[in-house]
């Protein structure tokens, strides 16, 4: 619905520029009738070009504004996860449940996303970054920028192991509250 209305209502969104005919020219619209005619979809369409680039831009700023980020995570979504299993009747698979994937996987990254802005984890955090994409066999990951904040930054490669290990300890510890997450979301669909 929503784009079928931003398509409707190009006439009164659309602003036409010299650049523009340029710019059409230079990505090879050569047919003078689709000159001027693209749809374009503003930055408030979730996961359009414009909403990218500004999450972009915002993700540039907050590196300008804190530093460079200390820690890259990755968390992949394992079909193998008790909280996954559990739930798959006979004969079934993980691969044939992406709905039950990706609500599990979303219970567990939002607990570690709040240990992480708590500071239970790396310590004290300036500013976090995530994206979460699929794989191409489907399952979920998630790709994490943290910066500390200046009086938490490791400096020695010990200091990332012993962060390390603290937070896969804590991960394990959270498996109750992923149950507790499932049970909510489950009730609520």
């Amino acid at each position: 619905m929503q784009l079928e209305f931003l398509r409707s209502n190009q006439k009164k969104l659309r602003q036409e520029q010299y650049q523009g005919v340029v710019d059409s020219v230079i990505y090879g619209i050569t047919v003078g009738g689709k000159v001027g005619r693209r749809t374009y979809l503003p930055a408030t369409f979730i996961g359009g070009p414009r909403d990218l680039r500004n999450r972009y831009l915002d993700s540039i700023a907050l590196v300008q504004e804190f530093g460079r980020p200390d820690i890259f995570l990755t968390i992949t979504c394992n079909p193998n996860w008790q909280e996954i299993k559990e739930r798959l009747q006979q004969g079934e698979e993980a691969q044939n449940r992406p709905d039950l994937c990706a609500r599990v996987f979303k219970a567990k990254l939002c607990i570690l996303n709040d240990k992480i802005l708590n500071g239970e984890i790396f310590g004290k955090v300036s500013s976090v970054i995530h994206v979460v994409e699929f794989q191409k066999r489907g399952l979920l990951h998630a790709h994490f920028l943290i910066i500390l904040r200046p009086k938490n930054k490791y400096m020695t490669p010990e200091a990332y192991d012993r962060a390390w290990q603290k937070g896969k300890s804590l991960l394990i510890q959270s498996g109750g509250k992923t149950y507790d997450a499932w049970t909510l979301w489950r009730n609520e669909f």
